[in-house]
């Protein structure tokens, strides 16, 4: 059994969250083609590792003839894409870049999470970069369908934090 102490030691406030993650989220603005034109779109992705690697969703790089990522401190990259789960709607991308300015994020455990654990979501909703937002874990394990489609994305947490356009899938 955890000692309750221990617990305790590994919980940050929002604002430490906030600060040890904002280096590590990226804006991603595209360029897309599709039948009716050239459009552009935003969205928000993390850094994986010093590699280069960024993680996004599909809908946001998807159809993208030019992907770019800009860090926090507003320098932008050219990223191409490495692949993509539509049904998981999850991308990588990859930046050519010095792994000293890169400044990966650690990946939680989500078989751990607990009804009722506080969250949040760092991103860049509306195109503003460094917004922030939270809640709780609302219930686990619920099954998505996938809208005009006979698929469903299995397994999902539900929050009930604030998701806007850009942060991901807040047009929902």
């Amino acid at each position: 059994m955890t000692n309750e102490l221990e617990l305790s030691e590994n919980i940050l406030s929002l604002t430490e969250i906030f600060e040890r993650s904002e280096f590590g989220v990226v804006s991603i603005s595209v360029t897309k083609s599709s039948e009716l034109g050239g459009s552009n779109g935003v969205g928000s992705g993390f850094v994986f590792d010093k590699e280069g690697h960024i993680i996004t969703n599909n809908h946001v790089v998807e159809n993208a003839k030019k992907i770019s990522v800009t860090f926090v401190d507003g320098i932008s990259y050219n990223a191409e894409l490495v692949g993509t789960d539509p049904y998981a709607d999850i991308a990588v991308i990859k930046l050519e870049i010095s792994p000293e300015k890169l400044y990966p994020l650690p990946i939680g455990d989500s078989s751990k999470l607990q009804v009722g654990e506080q969250i949040s979501a760092i991103g860049n909703p509306f195109g503003l970069s460094g917004s922030m937002t939270s809640g709780i874990v609302s219930q686990l394990g619920r099954l998505l369908p996938i809208q005009g489609t006979f698929f469903s994305i299995p397994d999902v947490i539900q929050t009930d934090a604030a998701i806007n356009p850009g942060n991901s899938r807040g047009h929902y």
